[in-house]
């Protein structure tokens, strides 16, 4: 499975660099140390599966990473880049993903970014919109003198006879924008009860979870029935309850047992929920029906 993953990631890469043909950034005096900026140390993010942990050697002032530097992202959420930023004065970073994959680093597709008023400081956030497209994109990180240029007008493209940037350097990685949900599945695909007298309660039925390689490594999934229906929880049938889960793996079962509380019927879903990543639904259905007495 792992094998087979890393091939889809490594073939997206490849058509993403043959169908694109990105800017080369510029500056008239391009970083002369062997690390992001003449002003820090290495760059690093820590993603949901994988790091960016650069501190290649460049004195151009561009560094394509994309084909060899890639982390997985989750949509939805934020993550802190570090710079480890040492030296005598403040320094603009700005990230950039471009998520609709057309080859231009667009203001709207900004992700965050450092300003400067001077000083040195050693990290920032990036915040990942929800709803962002999902699958495998550029991403560019941009630093210069923050008397040059400040976050949020930093160039994603920096040439030096268009604009003030006259010290400064980039790179290129390569981002996996996910959703926790995209690697589990459950079964059976809905549960049907047989008709049960009110105050009574069905035999139970299962609800069989299943997944790999999830996003985050460590999480949570918080399971939830609809009214009519109860979940088992060590011994204890409830409405709702969670799941935790390390190592981007989660097998696990739920148990369900219908309660009808009037004779109607009954539908809805068992949710799966993971903070804001998203949801799966179990439908899940019975009908209650009033035992009535002889005199």
């Amino acid at each position: 499975m792992k094998k087979v993953l890393l091939l889809v990631v490594f073939c997206a890469i490849s058509i993403i660099s043959k169908g694109q043909s990105y800017c080369t950034p510029h500056w008239q005096y391009p970083t002369t140390t062997s690390n992001l900026c003449d002003a820090t140390h290495h760059l690093r993010l820590d993603g949901a599966y994988g790091s960016i942990d650069d501190g290649t050697s460049d004195t151009s002032g561009y560094v394509d990473n994309s084909s060899s530097i890639i982390t997985e992202l989750v949509s939805g959420s934020s993550y802190t880049i570090s710079v480890g930023a040492t030296g005598f004065y403040g320094l603009g970073y700005q990230v950039w993903i471009d998520f609709n994959s057309d080859g231009t680093f667009d203001t709207s597709e900004t992700v965050g970014g450092l300003h400067s008023t001077g000083s040195v400081a050693s990290s920032f956030t990036i915040a990942i919109p929800s709803g962002s497209n999902i699958g495998t994109h550029r991403m560019r990180v941009d630093c210069e003198p923050y008397y040059y240029n400040n976050y949020p007008h930093l160039p994603a493209c920096a040439n030096r006879s268009a604009t003030a940037s006259y010290y400064g350097d980039a790179r290129d990685y390569t981002v996996i924008i996910d959703t926790l949900y995209t690697a589990l599945s459950f079964s059976p695909s809905s549960l049907t009860f047989p008709t049960t007298y009110v105050g009574a309660t069905s035999t139970p039925q299962t609800v069989h979870l299943s997944g790999s390689y999830l996003v985050p490594a460590t999480g949570s999934v918080t399971v939830s029935a609809p009214a009519g229906f109860e979940i088992l929880s060590g011994s204890s049938w409830v409405n709702s309850y969670t799941i935790g889960y390390a190592g981007g793996a989660l097998t696990d079962s739920v148990s369900v047992r219908f309660v009808p509380g009037s004779a109607m019927s009954y539908g809805g879903s068992i949710a799966l929920r993971n903070g804001a990543s998203g949801v799966l639904l179990v439908p899940v259905s019975g009908t209650g029906l009033i035992l009535c007495s002889g005199t």
